[in-house]
């Protein structure tokens, strides 16, 4: 008898891929930038330049894994569901785009799911997005599907973002007497003091890192947090509602 086995194993896995890219980003934001230092002598000035670093590639990669299988493991659930009735027949789990339900969307949501039994259906349809209305895009599962179906196609894009640079060395008052100029910029920041202060910005550590995984005029930008979100969804609101079948 089919069970959620599959399922279950798939989740976990891409559990596990989360706390690997948890700790990868963690790694990345302990210095996320290209450094360059000028001595301004005509000015007496020093000017520090910190340009974000490009979201290094295996950490795009180990999304898009984590992504995949947390996709494949509802997937892998309504296969379950329909094997209940006979052998398959190109299953998969919907996910309805958009928030209104129209016939050919309904006809769709249907032959995905031929063979699973009358009361998962309507559990399925239960979860779906367009439930939210125009909110619909703040549905895990429509989160999950459209960067799902984006990292089909492509390297998931992924931007760093820092709001505050800190420097340990500085007080809040030398910040506001000797820090000549701070300009954030798109990219990272901008920091121009003395020359005789310069030693005071050797040391500095972003704070309120992000990577964001989508973006690129994609319509869908997950941060590490979103994905735990989405995880927790199929975890703790999608599988739970299905196990009775497979008692």
């Amino acid at each position: 008898m089919p069970g959620m086995d599959d399922s279950y194993a798939k989740l976990l896995w891409a559990g596990g891929h989360l706390k690997t890219l948890h700790a990868e980003i963690t790694n990345f934001a302990a210095n996320p930038y290209a450094v360059t230092r000028e001595d301004d002598l005509e000015n007496r000035r020093h000017i520090l330049r910190l340009e974000l670093l490009d979201v290094p590639t295996h950490i795009c990669l180990i999304a898009g894994d984590m992504i995949y299988n947390m996709r494949a493991s509802l997937d892998q659930l309504v296969w379950g569901l329909a094997r209940l009735n006979g052998i398959p027949q190109h299953t998969a789990f919907p996910v309805v785009h958009g928030s209104v339900l129209t016939k050919d969307k309904l006809s769709s949501f249907k032959r995905s799911l031929v063979g699973v039994p009358d009361e998962a259906v309507r559990e399925i349809d239960f979860l779906q997005p367009y439930h939210r209305g125009a909110s619909y895009k703040t549905h895990p599962l429509w989160r999950l599907d459209e960067i799902c179906n984006l990292d089909k196609h492509r390297r998931i894009p992924a931007n760093g973002s820092v709001q505050v640079l800190r420097f340990p060395n500085v007080t809040p008052e030398e910040i506001a007497s000797r820090i000549v100029a701070s300009d954030s910029t798109d990219d990272g920041f901008i920091v121009t003091t003395s020359l005789a202060f310069k030693h005071k910005l050797d040391n500095y550590y972003p704070q309120a890192f992000e990577v964001f995984f989508g973006g690129d005029q994609s319509g869908i930008s997950e941060h590490i947090r979103g994905l735990w979100q989405i995880y927790k969804f199929i975890a703790d609101s999608v599988f739970p509602r299905f196990t009775r079948f497979f008692t």
